[in-house]
């Protein structure tokens, strides 16, 4: 092989000391690589589950405009509709989930470790949950008191008359479904279980924090103006509150499918 030219050699003899110049003054020691190599991986993850987050959020815009009625559809309209837009929302959440599954096999290096479960008796998860919708409640009103409840505006849950008796038997189940048990449970299994999870074990972010940036995508997934916002995320921080002390989704789904009842019945009195 003949040898490169004096200037090019020159020129990676300098290259070759600036790189170790660097390494020792700036990385003690740590390949140039290796340090940066794992900064372009935890941004091009954080990027990833970013991204599964707006698909998301596109299952969502295109469940609202799938399932929406008409201002007096039948029973078999609704019923269709209801059916359409949960289907739609539970590919997207489960769409997104697989996203955040593959990332985290892909970009973790180490074995995940188990989180170490909350020594608290079933009758402390209960009150700790009776507490949280407690809370929420509050905040509710609360929230309401201050930026005006008069201005807010209601949304119509049930669309038929009231004196309709067997159509309301008929849809009510249909109603909870649609708008407190799809919510509270795949909301829940996202943004309390999948989403923290996946920013902790990928991008190795600290839990509480994950904890907060999910609240505030959660936040950012609903509308409904500045006092439908805050309280999203109040309720998020609740709720991730809840899930870290009882160690498990079940109380944080019941306490938000509950609140989505009270509110459901709210509307329709």
């Amino acid at each position: 092989m003949s040898r490169p030219p004096l200037q090019e050699t020159s020129y990676i003899r300098r290259n070759l000391a600036f790189s170790y110049a660097f390494q020792i003054l700036f990385l003690k020691g740590q390949n140039i690589n290796e340090r940066f190599g794992c900064k372009m991986k935890r941004s091009g993850s954080f990027c990833t589950i970013i991204i599964s987050y707006i698909i998301l959020l596109l299952f969502l815009v295109f469940a609202g405009k799938a399932g929406q009625v008409s201002e007096s559809p039948s029973t078999r309209e609704y019923i269709l509709k209801t059916i359409i837009y949960c289907l739609v929302i539970i590919v997207g959440y489960l769409t997104s989930v697989k996203l955040l599954d593959y990332i985290s096999k892909k970009y973790t290096t180490q074995p995940e470790k188990e989180m170490p479960k909350p020594k608290v008796n079933v009758g402390i998860k209960i009150l700790l949950s009776l507490l949280s919708l407690f809370l929420m409640i509050i905040i509710s009103l609360l929230f309401k008191k201050l930026f005006n409840a008069n201005s807010i505006q209601k949304t119509k849950i049930l669309p038929i008359s009231i004196s309709n008796v067997k159509q309301i038997y008929l849809l009510l189940p249909f109603v909870f479904l649609r708008n407190a048990l799809i919510p509270a449970f795949f909301e829940e299994y996202y943004f309390r279980e999948k989403l923290p999870g996946a920013l902790c074990s990928v991008c190795k972010m600290p839990y509480t924090l994950a904890l907060l940036f999910s609240s505030l995508l959660f936040c950012s997934a609903h509308t409904g103006g500045i006092y439908h916002a805050l309280f999203t995320f109040l309720s998020a921080v609740v709720l991730s509150i809840l899930f870290n002390y009882t160690g498990t989704l079940k109380y944080p789904i019941i306490v938000h499918f509950i609140y989505n009842c009270i509110t459901i019945i709210t509307l329709m009195i």
